[in-house]
């Protein structure tokens, strides 16, 4: 499966689920094999009433710590990709067009060990 993370633009073809909020993308990668996401950095937020059982979470590594997810949009959508099994984790690009916040979503990835590829909004109309 392949998510595309973004509060208003549409991705660039069918074969993409639409995420408009930060809960549904997490829903989707606990509970699909999501191979490819695509993230906006002013994707819909995560809001505290927003319940998410991480419990029953399959993709979580045996060694991941229990925590609590950051209540804001990008960084707990970067917690989860991050607690999920190295080998389970799905590919990342950035589409933002928002030059600082990509950079800033960059930067938190890879502080979890996380890669990430860069295409900014022209290639996502």
């Amino acid at each position: 499966m392949k998510l595309f993370v973004d509060d208003r633009r549409n991705p660039p073809d069918d074969s993409w689920e639409v995420c408009r909020t930060i809960t549904k993308a997490i829903r989707l990668l606990m509970t699909q094999n999501v191979q490819l996401i695509s993230l906006d950095y002013d994707a819909g937020y995560l809001r505290a009433n927003d319940k998410l059982d991480f419990s029953s979470f399959a993709g979580m590594h045996d060694d991941a710590p229990t925590v609590t997810v950051p209540d804001e949009n990008f960084g707990a959508i970067a917690w989860v990709i991050c607690m999920m099994a190295p080998d389970a984790r799905p590919h990342v690009v950035l589409h933002s067009g928002n030059p600082a916040g990509r950079e800033e979503m960059k930067r938190l990835l890879w502080s979890y060990s996380v890669a990430c590829e860069e295409k900014p909004s022209p290639v996502f109309p």
